[in-house]
């Protein structure tokens, strides 16, 4: 796996939420850290903060155990989602979302043989916090 683009914020394609006023994340995210393979694939990965209760939140996602996402998401109108540039070999992988200081959690795998879009969102409904994610093998439509 490497990672293409995302560093705290930086080298995004989509405005970033880093210039919130909220708690500092301590991140690993070091791009480039596992060389691109001859099998390796794009993953788009969009993430969003779906919910006006918790705004920002601190989001951490982990592909395959590597830390590729580590930022403050702000919700503004739900309309905001930041992009992170992946490249994964084709296959298995584990995906794993952290959120509020740890006290929300998202396990999950996808696998790709090709281009693929992911999508990340972090939710708040009944007082009840959560992410979902899906994979698409076309790219997202947003609204």
């Amino acid at each position: 796996m490497t990672l293409s683009a995302c560093v705290d914020g930086e080298g995004l394609e989509s405005p970033t939420s880093s210039d919130a006023e909220s708690e500092v994340v301590e991140c690993d995210v070091v791009p480039g850290d596992l060389a691109e393979t001859e099998d390796s694939v794009p993953f788009h990965l969009w993430v969003s903060n779906q919910s006006f209760d918790v705004d920002p939140v601190d989001i951490q996602v982990y592909v395959d155990d590597n830390q590729v996402v580590c930022d403050s998401f702000l919700v503004e109108s739900q309309h905001t989602w930041i992009l992170f540039e992946l490249e994964l070999d084709g296959g298995e992988h584990s995906l794993r979302a952290v959120g509020l200081d740890g006290q929300v959690e998202l396990v999950d795998t996808f696998a790709v043989s090709d281009e693929h879009w992911g999508l990340l969102s972090f939710w708040t409904e009944e007082g009840r916090d959560f992410f979902t994610f899906g994979v698409e093998d076309e790219p997202i439509l947003f609204q």
